[in-house]
């Protein structure tokens, strides 16, 4: 089998490698090289262009539509010509929020590509609902939860949160893998939510952290907390329709958060 994947730079992108490499011939791609994209042919092209987990609040959004537009077409085009390929396209578990304003463009940009691949009924293309993911290969300066963890436990420096818990579902790259390998197995069009064996919740997490690694940790109840795309307490599937597929993950969340640590923080 022959696996593409587009933006191998990105942090879902290297775990996916990690665990596809030994098994299937990869052709990894950036912006740099992309232009040898078209001279093979391909089973699945997976496609990881996007932001990375540095982004920051100045993302000038037009650009990343762009960017994504171009991408999304240079694919489309090439399973045109074989379509028997498979094309997995990362979106979002923001797509599920009912409360979209014009300020929420991270979903509205998800929604726009997903409704775009399911007008393409002929062609093979599955946008995986991506709710949150882990893995060794995280770039620490993004502004996420269990970024915030990790460093303090590096640093020695206190976590400070609200008293608010929220709920995340942490899937390890080779669940991931293995999902796609689902998609692979049947001709798709659809969007699909994929998920860990169990999700976390933040106090769960805190209690792992300081039990393992002694994280100190505090709670102020006025702190405001922040997010590019959205304040989101239950942020996990809200199907699990890939067990038709026969995709049933390995690994929970903390299983996943007690694997990939191990790495960064010993």
């Amino acid at each position: 089998m022959k696996i593409a994947i587009i933006g191998h730079t990105s942090h879902v992108a290297q775990g996916l490698y990690f665990y596809l490499q030994n098994k299937y011939e990869m052709f990894l791609y950036s912006r740099e090289n992309i232009n040898f994209f078209e001279k093979n042919d391909y089973d699945i092209i997976i496609n990881c262009v996007g932001f990375g987990s540095s982004f920051r609040e100045t993302t000038n959004w037009n650009e990343l539509f762009e960017l994504t537009e171009k991408y999304d077409n240079k694919i489309i085009s090439k399973i045109e010509k074989y379509p028997d390929s498979l094309y997995i396209n990362f979106s979002s578990g923001s797509v599920y929020n009912k409360l979209l304003t014009e300020s929420d463009q991270y979903s509205l940009i998800k929604m726009y590509f997903e409704s775009k691949h399911r007008s393409l009924i002929h062609l093979n293309i599955v946008d995986i609902r991506l709710f949150n993911y882990f893995s060794r290969f995280v770039d620490l300066r993004g502004n996420y939860l269990i970024n915030h963890m990790i460093n303090s436990i590096k640093n020695n420096t206190t976590f400070i949160t609200n008293s608010i818990d929220i709920i995340r579902d942490y899937i390890h790259p080779s669940d991931l893998a293995a999902f796609i390998l689902c998609c692979y197995t049947k001709k798709l069009n659809s969007s699909l939510d994929v998920y860990s064996k169990a999700p976390i919740s933040k106090f769960e997490l805190i209690n792992y952290f300081v039990s393992k690694y002694n994280l100190k940790y505090e709670i102020k109840e006025d702190l405001q907390l922040s997010s590019i795309t959205g304040i989101k307490l239950n942020y996990q599937a809200q199907n699990k329709i890939a067990e038709t597929l026969n995709y049933f993950p390995k690994l929970s969340s903390l299983q996943t958060i007690e694997e990939e640590t191990s790495y960064l923080l010993n």
